[in-house]
């Protein structure tokens, strides 16, 4: 099965970033539920050239624009939280933080190539996924690296590109 790191194209379209006071609640998106006490939070926009459908955030909270949102949640429901966020631009869609809930032990160690801390992974140079802990999973967080970034199969990359949605890079891992 295909996977790849969810990467925004922050070259070519907006961004948006939380006021200083909200990193910890973004940095708090553990893979637990927190949509019944989620209160928006406002967000300002950075504007680096056209207007996309995933603004970079942060590497561990992917944004949907509203149109993603309508394309996408049917395929990954179940395995995020759909968190609205705020923002005053009239040239920007609506849009919201997704909590990516599935946090999987997916790597295979003895193949993998992973640098190790004692708190867990600080990196990891050559990717190896045990199939079967993936399976099922548009996006997931791998476990021990869960605050680093989201990853995607096929499906969500095929799902996408059927919808035309814009501003993101797929790369392959190996």
């Amino acid at each position: 099965m295909d996977v790849y790191k969810y990467v925004c194209d922050a070259d070519r379209f907006d961004a948006v970033a939380p006021p200083e006071e909200a990193y910890e609640e973004f940095n708090s998106f553990d893979g637990r539920p927190r949509a019944q006490k989620w209160k928006p939070i406002k967000v300002a926009w950075y504007e680096v050239g056209e207007s996309g459908d995933f603004p970079p955030l942060m590497g561990h909270v992917p944004v949907f624009s509203e149109r993603a949102s309508k394309e996408l949640l049917p395929l990954v429901r179940e395995h995020v939280e759909h968190l609205p966020l705020q923002h005053d631009s009239r040239s920007h869609p609506p849009i919201a933080a997704i909590h990516v809930l599935p946090i999987l032990d997916c790597l295979d160690p003895t193949l993998a190539e992973i640098e190790w801390f004692e708190s867990g992974i600080i990196g990891i140079d050559h990717y190896v996924f045990i199939e079967d802990r993936i399976a099922g999973f548009p996006m997931f967080r791998i476990k021990g690296y869960e605050f680093a970034h989201v990853f995607v199969t096929q499906p969500f990359r095929e799902a996408v590109e059927a919808a035309k949605l814009r501003g993101l890079v797929f790369k392959k891992l190996p």
